[in-house]
C-alpha cells in the first residue's frame, strides 16, 4: 500500500455535495493541487479514475461475498491510480452515497447501510492515512430533499419507496427501517469512527455553509495543507448547480407514471432501453409516460415529528463532537 493521505468527502447529498463536486473539487483539481476521484471529473485523460470510481460505488451495493471477490480488484486499481501522483499530493474522494442507508436506485430490492460502507471503504484503504470530510443538514429538510431526489430519478430501481412522502417519513423515522440510520447522525458517523478510529473528522452543518462559505472552504483547503489563498482562483461563492423549482404547493418534479415504472419491469426491457435513448421518435413517445407534479413541504408539525424523532442522535452526536454546539443550538438541531 502506498500509504496516502486520502480525503473521504462522505455526504451527505443534499449539502452542496454537487457545487462541491462540480465547482471546487475539480477546480482544486485542475489546479494540480488535489488528486480527485469523484462526480463531475471533467479530466477525460484519466479514464482509471471514472472506473476506479464506478466500481468502488457499485461495490457498496455487493453482498459480501461479492465485495471480498471485489476488494483485491479495487486496491490495484487505486495503486494504479495514484501510481504516477506526488506523494505529497492530497487525494480526495466524494461521493453522497457513503453517508446513503436505504434503498439501491440501481439495483432492485437491495439495500445499503452507511455501517456497511464505512467498513467496506475502511478495507479498500487500508494502510492509507485517511481523513473524513461530512456535512449534516438538519433531519426534516434533509428527509424532504431526499424524498425529492428519489422521486424525480426516472431509472429509480426501488421506486415503490417512495410512494409518497408521507410513507416515506412514516419508514424513516421507524428504527427498524433501513432508512432510519441515514437519520440517525451519531450511529452513521460512529460507524465511520469505528471504521476509521485513527482519521480526522471535520464536521459541519449545511445550515452554516450556506451563511459562512468562504469559512467552510479555507477550513477544507487548511485540511489538505492548501493554501487557503487558493480560494482566488476559484468561483467563489459556489454556483448553486442543484436547484429546485418551487411552487406554492411544493417542489415541482416530474417523474415516470405507474404504466411506465410496470412496464419496465418486464422482462428484457433494460435491453429495449438504449434503442430508445438513440431514437427521436421513440424518445418522443417515451416522454408522454412522464407526468409533471408536486412534492408538499412539509408541514410545521410533520417536521417537529422528525426533529424529536432525531433530537436525541443529535445531543448524543454532540458527546463527542462538541464543535457542532454553536451550530446545532443556532439552527434547531437539538
Amino acid at each position: 500500500m502506498s500509504g496516502r493521505r486520502v480525503f473521504l468527502h462522505l455526504g451527505y447529498g443534499k449539502t452542496g455535495t454537487t457545487t462541491l463536486q462540480q465547482s471546487f473539487f475539480d477546480r482544486l483539481h485542475s489546479l494540480g493541487l488535489v488528486f480527485y476521484f469523484g462526480m463531475f471529473l471533467s479530466d477525460e485523460s484519466l479514464p482509471e479514475n471514472k472506473v476506479f470510481f464506478d466500481s468502488l460505488t457499485a461495490a457498496l451495493y455487493l453482498s459480501d461475498e461479492e465485495f471480498n471477490q471485489e476488494l483485491g480488484r479495487l486496491q490495484r486499481l487505486f495503486e494504479i491510480c495514484v501510481s504516477d501522483v506526488a506523494k505529497t499530493l492530497p487525494i480526495l474522494i466524494s461521493n453522497e452515497h457513503f453517508l446513503i442507508s436505504g434503498y439501491s436506485t440501481r439495483r432492485r430490492g437491495v439495500t445499503v447501510s452507511a455501517r456497511n460502507t464505512a467498513k467496506r471503504l475502511s478495507q479498500v484503504f487500508h494502510g492509507q492515512e485517511a481523513n473524513l470530510i461530512v456535512a449534516l443538514r438538519r433531519q426534516d429538510e434533509l428527509m424532504h430533499s431526499m424524498f425529492v431526489e428519489a422521486v424525480s430519478r426516472r431509472n429509480h430501481q426501488n421506486h415503490e419507496h417512495f410512494i409518497t412522502l408521507e410513507h416515506y417519513r412514516t419508514a424513516a423515522c421507524t428504527e427498524c427501517s433501513p432508512f432510519y440510520l441515514m437519520y440517525d447522525f451519531h450511529a452513521s458517523l460512529s460507524s465511520y469512527r469505528d471504521a476509521f478510529p485513527d482519521a480526522p473528522m471535520m464536521c459541519y452543518t449545511f445550515e452554516e455553509f450556506r451563511q459562512n462559505e468562504l469559512t467552510i472552504l479555507q477550513s477544507m483547503l487548511l485540511r489538505m495543507e492548501i493554501d487557503p489563498e487558493t480560494l482566488a482562483l476559484c468561483q467563489v461563492p459556489l454556483p448553486n448547480l442543484n436547484r429546485k423549482s418551487k411552487s406554492e404547493a411544493g417542489i415541482l418534479v416530474n417523474s415516470y407514471s405507474g404504466a411506465y415504472n410496470w412496464l419496465r419491469r418486464a422482462p428484457g426491457f433494460q435491453y429495449l432501453y438504449p434503442v430508445v435513448a438513440r431514437n427521436a421518435t421513440l424518445r418522443r413517445l417515451s416522454s408522454r409516460f412522464i407526468k409533471p407534479g408536486t412534492v408538499p413541504f412539509l408541514s410545521y408539525d410533520e417536521a417537529d415529528l422528525i426533529i424529536e424523532t432525531f433530537r436525541p442522535s443529535n445531543r448524543r452526536l454532540l458527546s463527542v463532537d462538541p464543535q457542532l454546539t454553536e451550530q446545532f443550538g443556532r439552527f434547531g438541531y437539538v
